[in-house]
């Protein structure tokens, strides 16, 4: 899973502190100033310094600020491979620096959670046969002066149910077919 990471400076590199007018290249310990867009090696946008890149790919943030990055050359204050990959350029100048994973953002293993690619569902589910609601609820659903034997039809759905027994709670005895039941439980509420 080696992708490389692209990370290519797209405006002029600006520069302040050692660098000069005189054509001094960067080197370690230089203060610097760089515009810079990040990409996959896909060309997918990640990250970037220009407010107008941002917003062409979708990452512009509200209030966020869009200016070259400050650093110094060596001091590992940006990822490795951007702060050798500055070393040598004059002020001015664009270069394309593809980053390999090493010299990227490094990943601390221990942080890395393994989930399963494969989740087991049953096949099938045992749903009782006959099943209580309570009067006030069945009342809600069904409407009431109803008697035991009456076939109810659950509502939203086509099936069917007979009344078993009435109480302080009804009990319904489904009349079904395998796959008739999904749903009715998240739909309705009702306690299966």
């Amino acid at each position: 899973m080696k992708k490389l990471l692209i990370l290519i400076l797209a405006a002029a590199i600006l520069f302040s502190g050692c660098v000069d007018k005189t054509g001094q290249t960067v080197k370690k310990g230089d203060n610097i100033s760089v515009d810079y867009i990040g990409s996959f090696e896909n060309g997918k946008v990640f990250d970037t310094s220009i407010e107008s890149v941002a917003k062409a790919n979708d990452l512009f943030t509200m209030g966020a600020t869009y200016e070259p990055l400050p650093f110094t050359v060596g001091k590992r204050q940006v990822i490795e491979g951007f702060d050798d990959g500055v070393i040598g350029m004059k002020k001015g100048e664009t270069r394309i620096l593809t980053i390999p994973p090493e010299k990227g953002y490094m990943v601390d293993p221990r942080n890395i959670q393994v989930s399963p690619i494969i989740l087991e569902l049953p096949a099938t589910r045992v749903i009782p046969r006959v099943f209580e609601i309570p009067i006030s609820q069945f009342e809600q659903f069904f409407g009431s002066n109803h008697s035991v034997g009456d076939t109810i039809t659950i509502p939203d759905t086509n099936i069917n149910s007979t009344i078993m027994n009435i109480t302080s709670e009804v009990s319904l005895k489904y009349n079904m077919t395998v796959g008739t039941i999904s749903g009715i439980k998240e739909r309705h509420g009702m306690k299966l």
